[in-house]
């Protein structure tokens, strides 16, 4: 069974396969138009595995917004590259980012739910430390505790995902305001969606 350092160099050998099959029909926009309705027409985003560029990548970019990708697979990065060239692409793993900058929205859509629980779990510092105040982060998990494999062209990909008051708790602890948690949305895949804006200085829930 693959590990989940094995994520990027599979995907790296399956990237146009993988670019070829990615959806792109855009079942993430209702969330994404959340994310960037309390910013600037040309606000800044920062794709956390942003894979190829589409469709959420594209999305923003297509609003005005400038973005700065990141990832571990330098082929799909290839790809982003070569599609949206006046945008930032860089090779990097999301478990150590320290871009020393802050942006408007970060997105981690299908990328966060291949770390493992306890690389999950440090991650809610990165996104604390590069966004601004009031910007909104979206991510997917699954809706409850544990390890699968999802299969992509013969290779399996591991996931894994925390319960969700653990979330609700990580999200607190470092400032989050939850917008939204969407607890296995069929009309999304059956993904667990969460949407929070960052609010240093508190731990409270909108509803």
């Amino acid at each position: 069974m693959t590990k989940p350092t094995d994520t990027a160099p599979l995907y790296d050998h399956i990237a146009d396969w993988f670019d070829t099959h990615r959806g792109r029909d855009l079942r993430e926009a209702p969330y994404l138009a959340r994310v960037a309705e309390a910013a600037p027409a040309s606000g800044t985003l920062l794709d956390i595995g942003c894979g190829a560029g589409e469709p959420v990548a594209a999305w923003f970019i297509g609003k005005g917004w400038r973005v700065t990708g990141v990832d571990l697979s330098a082929a799909l990065l290839d790809k982003s590259r070569a599609r949206f060239p006046a945008q930032e692409w860089l090779h990097a793993d999301m478990r150590g980012l320290a871009l020393g900058r802050r942006f408007d929205a970060a997105v981690a859509w299908d990328s966060f739910f291949h770390l493992t629980a306890d690389d999950q779990r440090g991650m809610f510092g990165v996104f604390a430390a590069h966004l601004k105040p009031g910007g909104r982060l979206l991510f997917n998990t699954g809706s409850e505790a544990g390890t699968a494999y999802g299969r992509m062209d013969g290779h399996d990909f591991h996931h894994a995902s925390l319960d969700v008051a653990e979330y609700r708790s990580l999200l607190a602890k470092h400032g989050f305001m939850i917008m939204l948690c969407d607890i296995a949305n069929p009309a999304c895949g059956g993904r667990t969606v969460w949407l929070a804006e960052y609010a240093p200085g508190t731990a409270a829930e909108k509803t």
